[in-house]
């Protein structure tokens, strides 16, 4: 294992004991969801690629499940399809009205996140930073989502919504540090009642992101170039697959 990799176990079964770029991309996606499931006794931590009914194309889906296999090629997670995860028992119970598929990998002995959250703050500073790009990469890839003005096609925020402060604070610690402009609000009651808002991530230069960060999602990658075309003009696309397999930026 090349020395600039950070050795890093927190008890999930990535298949490999080292902070890789692909390991990097799989935990973003596993923090940003805190989401997992129990199957005969076995509890998989899930990296979720779901979207609302329609938004992607099913070849944008199929086009993404695809790279994120590649991603996975060398590690011990299981990248499974909507129906797939339905028909194994694996449903979290978030798939079933949604579009997309999940990569789920075992638990050893990791019964909750945010207590290891500082292990992995400490492994992310000590990585490069190409390491540090794939965990952020890996967060909004799934679970991110593009505050598009449909009127005008122009990007408001990229936004994450996060499962707790912990995360968010990561998140928003190393974004912050690498320049971007982070609005970040607190997790709150709703006015209205019922469940509290989660947490939210919302950076004002996507632009920034999609230059020097990218996006493996064909739907979310189509949808920001598409924008910093209406906004500042056109651009080229620039695979970034030496990085991780399918990343995309622009030049």
């Amino acid at each position: 294992m090349p020395v600039d990799y950070i050795p890093l176990n927190i008890g999930i079964d990535f298949g490999s004991d080292y902070l890789t770029n692909e390991v990097a991309y799989f935990l973003g996606g596993i923090l940003a969801a805190n989401e997992h499931t129990i199957n005969n006794g076995q509890t998989f931590w899930i990296a979720p690629f779901r979207s609302n009914p329609g938004y992607a194309t099913v070849t944008q889906i199929e086009m993404h499940y695809n790279h994120v296999q590649n991603i996975n090629r060398n590690l011990h997670g299981y990248v499974y399809m909507r129906d797939t995860i339905k028909s194994a028992g694996l449903d979290s119970g978030k798939f079933f009205r949604m579009q997309g598929f999940g990569a789920f990998f075992g638990s050893r002995n990791c019964d909750s996140l945010e207590p290891v959250i500082p292990e992995i703050k400490q492994a992310l500073i000590q990585s490069s930073p190409a390491v540090r790009r794939c965990f952020v990469v890996g967060a909004f890839d799934g679970r991110g989502s593009v505050d598009l003005n449909r009127q005008n096609n122009k990007i408001r925020y990229l936004v994450l919504d996060c499962p707790n402060n912990t995360t968010g604070m990561l998140l928003h610690d190393l974004l912050v540090s690498e320049g971007f402009s982070v609005n970040y609000n607190l997790a709150r009651d709703r006015v209205e009642g019922g469940e509290p808002r989660k947490p939210q991530l919302r950076i004002k230069n996507w632009d920034k992101f999609l230059k020097c960060y990218g996006m493996v999602s064909e739907k979310k990658y189509d949808v920001m170039k598409s924008s910093y075309t209406t906004t500042f003009g056109g651009c080229l696309t620039r695979d970034e697959s030496s990085v991780l397999d399918g990343l995309k930026t622009i030049e």
